[in-house]
């Protein structure tokens, strides 16, 4: 039985209504930038990316954006749905690799084109209980910078630096990270208390 989407409001939800990958979560990139160092700089931050990531691209550079995709992400499974709800719309399912060998078989490609790639299935899940707590942990032994804290705790539970970095963020903004010289309340301490005058 054939699986088809029904016109809506976004290609990218009509594509992942089909697609057959995971649709609890998923992020929307839309067009990647032009520069060329942008582009591979933002595929490389998408490699340890645990959901469903979507893009839109252009036909002219679809085959292009599926290299990238083989070499900085892996060849993991992948949706290519062209035109979508329209005559000639087509859905193409495999790892990336291979619909990236279907279309170089083609002499031109048309239509509009949003691809879907699986999550990184080797991205350990941390609970954020845990997580919250090393953080305080170690910055409450060390004083160390936020950018260097998360370097570390993400080394050492394997998670996404960028991930950890902005859960240090939140904590921090919470007053809840743990500063030397503040309480966990958020309260700062009192380094040199004035003595009661009637202890003086």
């Amino acid at each position: 039985m054939s699986v088809v989407p029904v016109p809506g409001v976004s290609a990218a939800i009509a594509a992942l209504s089909v697609s057959g990958l995971p649709s609890d979560s998923f992020v929307f990139i839309g067009f990647l930038p032009r520069n060329s160092n942008q582009r591979l700089d933002l595929l490389g931050q998408l490699k340890t990316e645990s959901r469903t990531v979507v893009f839109y691209e252009s036909p002219k550079r679809i085959v292009k954006l599926l290299e990238d995709i083989v070499r900085l992400m892996g060849d993991r499974e992948t949706v290519l749905a062209r035109e979508l709800t329209k005559i000639h719309e087509e859905i193409l399912r495999g790892t990336a690799g291979q619909i990236l060998n279907r279309l170089s078989e083609r002499p031109v490609i048309k239509g509009e084109c949003t691809l879907l790639v699986s999550g990184d299935r080797d991205v350990v899940e941390v609970d954020r209980k845990e997580l919250q707590a090393a953080l305080r942990r170690i910055r409450l032994e060390q004083n160390r910078p936020l950018a260097a804290l998360a370097k570390e705790v993400a080394a050492r539970y394997g998670l996404p630096r960028k991930l950890v970095y902005k859960e240090a963020l939140e904590m921090d903004k919470e007053n809840s990270i743990g500063h030397p010289g503040v309480a966990h309340d958020g309260r700062k301490e009192n380094r040199n208390p004035q003595k009661n005058p009637e202890q003086q």
